[in-house]
């Protein structure tokens, strides 16, 4: 809470948590969001704020109510105009109910397949107008695909080579 009430730019020292009930926490830290945002308004800041391991460790519950309690603040638009929220390692699949699915972007860290290459295939040609035949794309999805595999090394993981090869392709259309 320190460091972010100093990125913020806001005055004083940061309010400190303590043994309240849940309810009297996510008051605290409704507030405490309040007064960020207010901090950013004044001074013409935009705030990053990422939560890492929100999945392990010990004071995780505070930290996870600290987050949640923004992520539900994020409905505001104010909010939304200087504040971004990223969530690591968040335990459940997804955020409480209370957060409109419009204002999260879900981004599990997973290998590229063929499936995926393909749904980006068919975006693409359909984004530019393209005519071609959907029964395809399966074909030409794993060449693309297989084309990434064998350009991995040291230097160069998966997702760099996949980037390359559909960039190429992409050029193309």
């Amino acid at each position: 809470m320190r460091a972010i009430w100093k990125e913020s730019g806001a005055a004083g020292e940061a309010p400190v948590p303590g043994s309240e009930p849940l309810s009297t926490e996510s008051a605290l830290a409704a507030d405490f969001w309040t007064d960020i945002k207010d901090a950013l308004i004044t001074h013409q800041r935009r705030l990053w704020v990422l939560f890492d391991d929100l999945d392990k460790g010990p004071g995780r519950a505070d930290v996870r109510v600290l987050a949640e309690v923004l992520a539900v603040r994020l409905k505001d638009i104010s909010f939304q105009q200087r504040i971004r929220l990223v969530l690591l390692g968040y335990p459940d699949p997804s955020l409480p109910k209370k957060v409109k699915p419009t204002l999260v972007r879900n981004d599990t860290t997973e290998d590229f397949e063929v499936t995926h290459v393909q749904a980006f295939l068919d975006y693409c040609l359909t984004l530019a107008g393209k005519n071609f035949d959907p029964a395809s794309l399966p074909a030409k999805a794993k060449d693309l695909h297989d084309t990434a595999r064998g350009l991995i090394d040291d230097d160069t993981p998966f997702s760099q080579a996949l980037n390359q090869v559909l960039s190429e392709w992409h050029r193309g259309l």
